[in-house]
């Protein structure tokens, strides 16, 4: 009977200790904060500021190479095709190139050259002086 009452006691106290422990983790997480030092902002503000414009090494996805008519009319094709794609037409002696896209590595390219080849079966990537894209986070 000694025992029963011992056991009792025991289990009553853990059950208190557990309790108790579980509101402080709940205070816990009601208080945390989270600051951020303002000069690491204010440091990638003013490195976005001076990379700003400046083209960067990337990459394209070429699309046509030749005369400046057909090269105007494929650029035409592409923009009524990929409307938030960007289309430039670029001159290299001899040909004009149609290259759509700013691309920071060949994946991000490959991944949007498998939809372009229905269209345009020719199509490849290239190394390109690119415009800073802005950075978007996908969520799968």
């Amino acid at each position: 009977m000694k025992s029963r009452i011992k056991y009792t006691l025991i289990l009553g106290l853990l059950s208190v200790f557990a309790v108790a422990q579980q509101d402080s983790i709940e205070q816990v997480r009601v208080h945390a904060e989270f600051t951020e030092d303002f000069r690491i902002t204010d440091l990638v503000e003013r490195y976005s500021a001076t990379k700003k414009g400046k083209p960067i090494d990337g990459f394209r996805i070429q699309l046509f190479s030749g005369t400046r008519d057909k090269a105007t009319a494929v650029r035409k094709q592409v923009i009524s095709n990929f409307p938030e794609s960007t289309c430039i037409l670029k001159y290299e002696t001899p040909d004009y190139k149609v290259q759509m896209g700013n691309y920071r590595t060949e994946l991000e390219a490959e991944k949007d050259l498998q939809h372009i080849r229905v269209t345009f079966q020719g199509a490849f990537i290239v190394n390109s002086k690119i415009e800073l894209p802005p950075l978007s986070i996908e969520k799968d």
